[in-house]
């Protein structure tokens, strides 16, 4: 059994070596907000050792994705992978559950309706948004297609027939597309 004290408290409890901090905290009464149950997803169990490194277990592969190797700066560790082996003081002062309670009674509390969630706002009329214009084509007449354009591929042909002049064939346009990449001929 190792001694953990809590700062700023000054509560003292003792954790078995088998055990994590998360689970041994937690079994006393301790808050310490987790979102993924001692998973090591979600860095909500992170707790600032201010003495005793030396007792704490080595870093996981799965602490060091989250929190990095910075601990020597931080001095913080992920209570769900971290076993203690002798006496540690630690800071828990920012796991504070009435806190946290507050954050989620605001995140689930219904929005007022607001201007942009009134949905009768929102609607237009169809009239408004596409007026009917046939009425409009009946007045002017039909227009007609332009002639230069009307059925312009049968006028080339037609043409070229009757000129006699050779139709010269569309070069392939070269846009680069599909081509090896040309590497950079490098002198010796």
């Amino acid at each position: 059994m190792s001694k953990v004290t809590l700062w700023p408290t000054g509560q003292t409890i003792d954790i078995d070596e088998k055990t994590t901090l998360l689970e041994g905290l937690t079994k006393h009464g301790i808050y310490i907000k987790s979102s993924c149950g001692g998973h090591a997803t979600c860095s909500d169990c992170v707790v600032k050792v201010t003495s005793g490194e030396d007792s704490l277990s080595p870093t996981k592969f799965d602490e060091l994705k989250i929190l990095g190797n910075v601990f020597h700066i931080t001095r913080q560790r992920l209570s769900c992978q971290t076993y203690i082996s002798g006496d540690v003081t630690l800071d828990v002062s920012h796991h504070d559950k009435e806190r946290d309670e507050a954050k989620m009674q605001n995140k689930t509390r219904k929005m007022p309706r607001g201007k942009f969630q009134n949905k009768n706002k929102l609607i237009k009329k169809t009239t408004s948004v596409a007026p009917d214009l046939s009425h409009e084509s009946e007045q002017a007449g039909e227009k007609k297609p332009d002639a230069e354009w009307f059925k312009h591929w049968e006028k080339k042909e037609s043409e070229s027939e009757n000129q006699n002049l050779e139709v010269k064939q569309p070069t392939k346009k070269k846009l680069g597309g599909n081509r090896r990449p040309k590497f950079p001929k490098f002198k010796d």
